[in-house]
């Protein structure tokens, strides 16, 4: 009686040790074979910064565009939390708008396989104004 009390323990820890292991191999699997990149913005501190020493918060908001695409709305000043976007795998061109006329722009290589990416925003210039065409 002894002996199959001590079977039957050891074959159901073996069984569920293995269920275990099955579930975080599944797990790990999914996260590394996804093609999602999730990608931080982090803009410069003194815009991240704006509007703490008042009483009233008032929010400071990035349009932001993936290939010539609106995707939503950032806000950028909100201390201690990145805008946080998740993409698939591909080469894109992001684009982020604020007031006055101050625009980011630039071409991504976003690696899929479940990366973290951290794009730093440097939006403090006004952008040029392109030259018109003459016809």
């Amino acid at each position: 009686m002894f002996r199959s009390i001590t079977v039957a323990a050891i074959l159901m820890t073996f069984f569920t040790s293995l269920g275990r292991a099955d579930d975080g191999d599944l797990a790990s699997k999914s996260c590394c074979t996804s093609d999602v990149t999730t990608l931080r913005l982090v803009f410069p501190p003194e815009l991240m910064d704006s509007g703490r020493e008042s009483g009233q918060f008032q929010p400071a908001f990035a349009k932001l565009y993936v290939d010539d695409h609106y995707i939503g709305d950032a806000i950028v000043n909100l201390h201690g939390h990145l805008p946080t976007i998740q993409l698939p795998k591909s080469i894109i061109r992001f684009r982020v708008e604020m007031s006055e006329n101050r625009t980011f722009e630039t071409k991504l290589a976003l690696l899929g396989h479940g990366s973290k990416q951290l794009l730093y925003v440097d939006i403090r210039q006004p952008a040029a104004k392109k030259p018109s065409r003459a016809r």
